[in-house]
């Protein structure tokens, strides 16, 4: 397994070093405004964020709940505001930021392109592409030092696990097949869903969707994943600009990533 962007390598054994796992935000991309929108990501990373998964704004995010929806519906960006926005957090932010977009946004608008060879982003994510799609985006983007994010569910078989994981950097583990901020029935199986992953990889392994709380993120370190990610609820902070709630719940979240705690 071998990373593609160094801040992603460095920020994993970073975490490793420190026995902490890592905490990976979703924030939609000028939401509420493009100065705003700027200063919370700053100060989100600040608060206690590994990694930034920002949402590049779509009209039609059908795989996302009602909370991320209404946040693409309060964004309405012309391509170049984003990539303004984009080169400014550049600048500002050394950690990793991954894009997190829909195909048609990302993938068959070629977007995804620039966002690579200006080295703006660290990760893609297309969560409606197919693997061969993703492995088509792998191969042009891994010299721009940029790797893509692979999604594995829990309904999948062995074999297509291992497919999906034979050459990923980065696998996202969603905790359960459905649209984003629902609340999961029971985390009691991840577990046995992390084993079946890590038996076909040696990449960083993160989990997400419904993980809202601090209890549920301590769920997922205690699991042995590599990192959490959160989103619906950071995004719902957003929609009423209580910034202070906002780092509040992101520094309770960080603090439920380390193992030292975990273990004693």
């Amino acid at each position: 397994m071998k990373f593609h962007s160094l801040r992603n390598q460095l920020v994993w054994q970073q975490m490793k070093q420190q026995q902490e796992a890592l905490l990976i935000g979703y924030l939609i991309a000028g939401d509420p405004t493009i100065p705003k929108s700027l200063k919370i990501i700053e100060n989100s990373f600040l608060a206690g964020l590994d990694i930034l998964e920002l949402g590049i704004p779509s009209r039609n995010p059908y795989m996302d709940g009602p909370i991320i929806q209404n946040g693409h519906a309060r964004v309405n960006l012309m391509v170049d505001d984003l990539l303004m926005l984009l080169r400014n957090m550049r600048q500002q932010v050394q950690k990793p930021i991954w894009a997190m977009g829909y195909k048609a946004d990302l993938f068959q608008s070629n977007f995804y392109k620039q966002l690579a060879s200006e080295q703006l982003v660290d990760a893609l994510l297309v969560p409606d592409c197919s693997y061969e799609e993703s492995y088509e985006m792998a191969r042009e983007v891994g010299d721009y030092g940029v790797d893509v994010v692979q999604f594995i569910q829990p309904t999948m078989s062995d074999h297509q696990m291992s497919e999906i994981a034979k050459y990923a950097s980065i696998i996202y583990a969603q905790t359960y097949v459905g649209t984003t901020g629902a609340n999961p029935a029971t985390l009691n199986e991840l577990p046995i869903f992390y084993k079946r992953i890590r038996r076909h990889t040696q990449a960083m392994i993160v989990a997400g969707f419904g993980l809202k709380t601090p209890d549920k993120v301590r769920t997922v370190v205690k699991s042995h994943f590599d990192g959490a990610v959160v989103g619906s609820a950071l995004v719902e902070c957003c929609a009423d600009e209580n910034q202070d709630r906002l780092f509040q719940l992101i520094s309770k979240l960080k603090r439920a990533t380390d193992l030292y705690q975990i273990k004693g």
